[in-house]
């Protein structure tokens, strides 16, 4: 994926040749196909293109217009033409007009309004002489970083953290990395703005900011709740005729490699719903797809639990039907997850969380670069829109409606289509709706690794237990559901990802299932469309039952991606746990970590008695140790 970095100072100073430098340091190790600057006294942006679509070969950036506007982006428009509707650039010029070219032109002729009708992947910096101001801007989902620091009157952006650290001094963000150790499981992002750094920020998805040298203004400019309409058909049929219009369309509009298309494909409705889409479509024109799977190492142990542990003969099985998939396994046979954690930090830029997943998913995208691939296909959105059902969200949706016997009768079909117990189910059910749960708290200060005055001085556990409170409410009622959703939470850290892994892989990643107008159809849809008597997950397993292969519709469990993690954590415990004891031993103290209770969980797990998830948060605490003392 591009990248780009930038500077404007608002006293129309220079930008300093050291400024310059730092920038194009950050970038020595990413594979870039160009490079281009633009410098005028007060304004300075750098460029770094990497040609993913054809069209990119025809970028000229940064973008300098006679009228005193100056553009730089990283941009995949999916809607080259309807931008081209604004831009007005002529149809015979138009194959060879870059997408950011096309965006800019429309932005001289409408203003910066015009992101709300960009769609895809991208960011902007949009600087206006005649005004003298500055907007940044990132796409209605998030699929792209930009990140900007003020000093002050001087504004500096780029797609990367590092530059901006390097540019003054700097101070770590207690709280943001303090918060992101104490939430258990995968989650890293807890609000849309903050990062590791004080005083460098993300612009957030959906938002773009503005700058007149003086204050930043954070903008909303689309919201798929205010901006879209509640779907009610008269007819089942008319909701699977648009779904698949808008479904199919949001697939099809980013199939525009440069060069050949790959995909992280794994045995569930998700990736192969787009897999059935794209095969099908690039079939057409003697196009292929090389498909990336997760499989456990056949050395280790998996974890128990429902679910398949290795999903490589259901994706053996697609690959026959749609003929034109050329797959590989990744089982990353002989890869410690502690000795590539400094690699992963240095592309994450941050402490990082779901250790095997990321690893496996940038070494299939590495892979895939050196099969000349330049888009990746994945489907990880999909649990929030293609594929979301959630039975017990539907039924107490039924029971806050007062339906409680249609409640009960929908229960009962879906314990028996899934082999549940009703009677338990039920049970649950109850005894949620009266209040009579047990309050088991998931987060305890006394098991975290946090000093206690630090979480009381950030007021860190009000903090996350309002975070579980807003997740378990969005369980009993619709409306809370779609409001967390609206968070963006989830949309900002997967697109820290992905926006990473794209840059330093040369392979930029999209996610068909996390379109904005897919996002926008299914937030406004109603709740039963989702899921019917002993019809679960309908968008895929009805609308779509016609393409999806039936090994696919008829599976009893979903896949579960990484199933020897644990095990391949404690195989290389005894190495890691040395490094890690150095890493403490040479920095024995810390502004925010109990250094101690680390070296004694650590030696713990010398002795094997740790539990999974222990190990989990143990290595996640070390490696903020290890960023915030590198």
């Amino acid at each position: 994926m591009p990248i780009m970095w930038g500077a404007v100072d608002f006293d129309g100073k220079e930008i300093s040749d050291e400024s310059i430098r730092i920038f194009k340091n950050s970038i020595t190790d990413i594979p870039l196909d160009n490079l281009t600057e633009y410098r005028k006294k007060n304004i300075y942006m750098g460029n770094g293109m990497q040609y993913i679509t054809r069209e990119s070969h025809y970028e000229q950036l940064p973008y300098v217009s006679e009228n005193g506007y100056y553009g730089n982006a990283v941009m995949m428009l999916d809607n080259r033409n309807e931008i081209n509707k604004i831009a007005q650039i002529h149809d015979d010029d138009l194959q060879e007009t870059g997408d950011a070219e096309i965006a800019f032109k429309a932005l001289e002729k409408k203003g910066i309004s015009c992101v709300y009708n960009m769609l895809g992947a991208f960011s902007i910096c949009w600087y206006d002489d005649n005004s003298k101001k500055i907007y940044l801007a990132d796409d209605g989902v998030g699929n792209v970083c930009i990140y900007y620091r003020v000093i002050g009157s001087t504004i500096y952006y780029s797609s990367l953290i590092e530059p901006l650290k390097q540019l003054d001094d700097f101070k770590y963000n207690e709280k943001w990395l303090a918060t992101t150790n104490s939430i258990l499981g995968p989650i890293m992002i807890n609000e849309i703005y903050e990062t590791p750094i004080k005083d460098i920020y993300r612009v957030a998805p959906a938002e773009y900011i503005t700058f007149d040298g003086a204050k930043v203004e954070n903008i909303r400019y689309y919201d798929p709740l205010k901006n879209g309409k509640k779907i009610k058909f008269k007819t089942d049929k008319e909701y699977a005729d648009e779904f698949r219009r808008i479904y199919f369309k949001a697939i099809k509009d980013v199939l525009r490699a440069d060069g050949e298309t790959a995909m992280l494909l794994s045995g569930g409705y998700d990736s192969t719903s787009v897999c059935a889409v794209a095969a099908p479509y690039l079939k057409k024109s003697g196009k292929k797809i090389f498909t990336y799977t997760s499989v456990p190492d056949k050395s280790l142990n998996v974890s128990n639990g429902f679910g398949f542990s290795d999903e490589s003969e259901s994706v053996k099985k697609t690959a026959s039907i749609f003929g034109n998939l050329d797959t590989s396994f990744i089982d990353l046979h002989g890869i410690g997850l502690w000795d590539i954690h400094d690699e992963m930090m240095n592309v994450i830029e941050m402490p990082y969380k779901s250790l095997e997943n990321l690893v496996w998913i940038f070494k299939s995208m590495k892979e895939s670069r050196k099969q000349n691939c330049r888009i990746l296909l994945t489907g990880e959105y999909g649990n929030t829109t293609v594929s979301f059902g959630d039975y017990a969200l539907y039924v107490n949706e039924l029971w806050n409606k007062r339906h409680y016997f249609k409640a009960l009768k929908e229960a009962k079909i879906f314990c028996r289509k899934m082999g549940y117990s009703y009677k338990y189910f039920r049970k649950c059910l109850l005894k949620s709706r009266l209040k009579l749960e047990k309050n088991n708290l998931v987060f305890s200060e006394d098991k975290n690794y946090i000093e206690h005055d630090i979480l009381k001085k950030y007021s860190i556990t009000d903090t996350i237990l309002k975070y579980y409170k807003d997740c378990k409410d969005m369980g009993y009622d619709y409306n809370k559901f779609l409001e967390m959703e609206n968070r963006r939470l989830s949309q900002r850290q997967i697109g820290e990802l992905t926006s990473k892994f794209s840059i330093y892989s040369g392979v930029m990643m999209r996610d068909p299932t996390k379109d904005r107008r897919l996002i926008e159809f299914c937030m406004n849809l109603p709740l039963e469309q989702y899921q019917k008597g002993e019809e679960f997950r309908r968008l895929i397993s009805v609308y779509m039952k016609d393409l999806i292969p039936e090994h696919i519709l008829n599976q009893s469990f979903k896949g579960r991606q990484s199933a020897d993690m644990y095990s391949r954590i404690r195989k290389e415990w005894g190495k890691a746990s040395i490094q890690m004891l150095s890493i403490i031993n040479a920095n024995p103290t810390s502004a925010i970590l109990n250094l101690d209770k680390i070296k004694k969980d650590i030696e713990r797990g010398q002795k094997d008695e740790l539990k999974d998830n222990e190990f989990i948060a143990l290595i996640n605490a070390v490696m903020i140790h290890e960023y915030m003392t590198a």
